[in-house]
């Protein structure tokens, strides 16, 4: 066997060198045991010695930063000087984000900021030089700080010595230093444990150039198809924002309902029920995104999965959902509130932008405002705590642990967080059964098509079938999805995938996307075997079975690998598929406006519904609204040095990521396999 089949199937012999029963002698074993002729199995070989040569340095690193620990820190005043540092980093990266906003609205021709503007605004600059994005960024904010959290809860508990010293004027810049060096190393670890989970996700490969390690982007069309995902994901978020900004303006129930709020008393913070309508714009807005949120996961997961019962105390993620929602609007205000002077070179200033809540209280109040029992607040407020278990996430979990009787909030999740990603790993948490989201998704997915095929006025055959099970000559198989366009018959697998944030995820996404096409092979079989009994059971009788042509698709949510085909399959999600069947016509340049939304330009799909069966392959292998963003594919590299003693190599990780978006005349000159209309009118976009 290959040694990277065996890196695919995860064998349990193979132990990689970020577990803990790794070994050098144990990786060069695998020579006798495995075959080395793919260049993947020799780069992976290789790698896997640099990457633990990497971790020890870093263990090393981290060994002498704890030889030089203050003593006066505490492991309580750690928890809240790492929750102030990312609290502060997220002030400092909003401000800059605000700077360039205000920067492209000036530059703008009607003074607004637009979706289309999204890819100008840049995030952190980069020490080996270059930018990280907003979105990388923003993550990073949280991200940097896992490990170090992770440790700090693994680490045994110390009796903290309550008469301790002051901490001298002299000996505050090393606390500082202290605590950026454990952000650092906590940082640089998980970056590399990153690279390692793409280098065996195959999103890159691996080159040792001598002065150079270069992990370079493996180009083919499951790496073009996350990139490509990613980046429609990102502008539909912040379209998603635009069109909720518009609802709240026109005042749609932005303040609708009451939530817990804090209120400054001469004894500290008291926390009260108010109507949300007596709160900021701000809080307002967000309180209507997080309400339209909710119905997106109840949508993903189906209402039967997020109000399912779990844990000991029937606990739902819908009751979840509500109290990080609940905290949300705390966070924001808490975080408006946060000293503008962002410069921390001593402890007190950093302790500034800890944000922290008393534990009793908050369950107190937050058990009379959703009628819940103190035991259910107090276990629901543990659910989103974080903790050493690797079940624990950031994102999900952002309440760190001061005290027995003080929690301390990390900001960014609950103010930047997905809620559907969030949702899934919540619904892991409490042990709930998830296999209902991909039903719940299936019946969204059939109600939307459906519904995208009776407004358009030229597909008068054109139908979804109510039906799901067929069984035929012994034999029987359940479709997920069967559409007819004019004459041809599209069958489709459906697979309901949340959470693509990573390398790990990506590679399980990645796995479904494949068993959905193998299912989806084997149920074209079925039907074309069967294929005049098929026909009949639908209702199609109209068809000629010996010229029908059946069309197999697999649907994803998520936008993931949509609009890229696989083993002669053509992937696609809700939105791509509604959109052919909704219009001959769909936009491909549109210019928004304080009027509305002008579209420039269209591509011309069919004219009647002999074409539009006719056509209907060729759009779903390469949809036109896809071209346009694979042509803006790039590799963007990013530069560091190799933290190993002694070594002067620097590294290079190259990404595959979209880098621009196209302009009138560019997209003029594409091939987008159908003809271009100009300035056209187009219903339902």
């Amino acid at each position: 066997m290959e040694f990277i089949e065996a890196i695919r199937q995860r064998r349990k012999d193979v132990k990689f060198p970020t577990q803990r029963k790794f070994s050098v002698d144990g990786w060069l074993a695998h020579q006798d045991v495995y075959q080395f002729d793919s260049l993947r199995s020799q780069e992976i070989f290789k790698a896997g010695i640099f990457f633990f040569e990497v971790f020890e340095a870093l263990r090393e690193s981290l060994s002498l930063v704890e030889k030089n620990k203050p003593v006066y820190i505490s492991q309580s005043d750690m928890r809240a000087y790492l929750c102030g540092l990312s609290n502060r980093h997220r002030k400092v990266l909003v401000e800059n984000a605000h700077k360039q906003v205000n920067e492209l609205m000036r530059e703008s021709t009607d003074g607004t900021f637009y979706a289309d503007h999204l890819h100008n605004i840049a995030g952190a600059a980069l020490a080996g030089g270059g930018v990280l994005s907003l979105d990388d960024s923003a993550h990073q904010i949280v991200d940097n700080f896992t490990c170090v959290f992770r440790a700090l809860h693994q680490a045994p508990e110390v009796i903290e010595n309550k008469s301790r010293k002051p901490i001298k004027e002299s000996e505050k810049t090393n606390v500082i230093r202290y605590l950026m060096a454990h952000e650092q190393l906590s940082s640089v670890y998980g970056i590399y444990e990153d690279y390692w989970n793409c280098l065996i996700s195959e999103e890159v490969g691996f080159r040792d150039d001598g002065a150079v390690i270069n992990l370079y982007p493996l180009i083919n069309d499951e790496n073009l198809a996350k990139s490509a995902s990613f980046h429609r994901r990102s502008r539909h978020n912040m379209q998603k924002q635009q069109i909720l900004y518009s609802i709240y303006k026109n005042k749609e129930g932005a303040g609708k309902g009451n939530s817990i709020f804090e209120k400054r008393t001469e004894k500290g913070w008291k926390y009260v029920s108010a109507p949300i309508s007596s709160q900021s714009e701000e809080i307002q807005f967000a309180n209507l995104g997080s309400i339209a949120e909710k119905g997106m996961v109840e949508e993903a997961l189906s209402e039967k999965v997020v109000g399912a019962k779990g844990g000991k105390l029937g606990i739902s993620v819908s009751e979840v959902i509500d109290y990080f929602h609940a905290l949300k609007l705390i966070s924001i205000a808490r975080f408006n509130s946060l000293p503008d002077d962002t410069a921390v070179f001593k402890p007190g200033a950093l302790k500034a932008f800890s944000v922290e809540v008393d534990f009793d209280k908050i369950c107190r109040a937050f058990s009379r405002h959703f009628n819940h029992d103190y035991e259910k607040a107090s276990e629901i407020l543990n659910i989103l705590k974080f903790s050493g278990d690797l079940k624990k996430d950031l994102w999900a979990n952002p309440l760190i642990e001061r005290n027995e009787n003080r929690l301390l909030l990390l900001l960014a999740p609950f103010l930047g967080a997905s809620l559907l990603r969030n949702s899934e790993i919540w619904a892991m948490q409490l042990g709930l059964d998830r296999a209902e989201k991909g039903f719940g998704y299936e019946k969204y997915l059939q109600e939307h098509i459906s519904e995208s095929i009776k407004r358009n006025d030229l597909l008068i055959k054109s139908e979804v079938s109510n039906k799901s099970k067929f069984k035929f000559s012994g034999s029987e198989e359940e479709i997920d999805l069967v559409l007819r366009v004019g004459d041809l018959v599209v069958i489709g697998e459906v697979k309901c995938i949340v959470t693509v944030d990573g390398p790990s995820s990506y590679r399980n996404s990645k796995a479904r996307v494949y068993e959905a096409i193998a299912q989806i092979k084997r149920k074209r079989d079925f039907v074309i075997d069967n294929i005049s009994y098929f026909l009949s059971s639908n209702g199609w009788g109209d068809i000629d079975s010996s010229e029908v042509t059946v069309q197999p698709i697999v649907l994803v949510s998520n936008y993931t690998f949509a609009g890229f085909s696989f083993e002669e399959v053509p992937i696609l999600d809700d939105l791509l598929l509604s959109a052919y069947l909704r219009t001959p016509i769909i936009p491909m340049f549109s210019e928004s406006g304080p009027t509305g939304t002008k579209h420039r330009l269209g591509a011309r799909l069919y004219g009647d519904e002999d074409e539009a069966a006719e056509n209907f392959r060729k759009y779903a292998f390469h949809p036109p609204q896809l071209q346009t963003i694979r042509s803006c594919v790039q590799t963007v590299e990013y530069d560091a040095l190799v933290p190993i003693k002694g070594n002067s190599k620097r590294l290079k990780f190259g990404k595959l990521e979209v880098t621009e978006n196209h302009d009138l005349e560019s997209i003029e000159s594409l091939d987008i396999g159908f003809d271009v209309v100009h300035n056209p009118t187009i219903k339902g976009f």
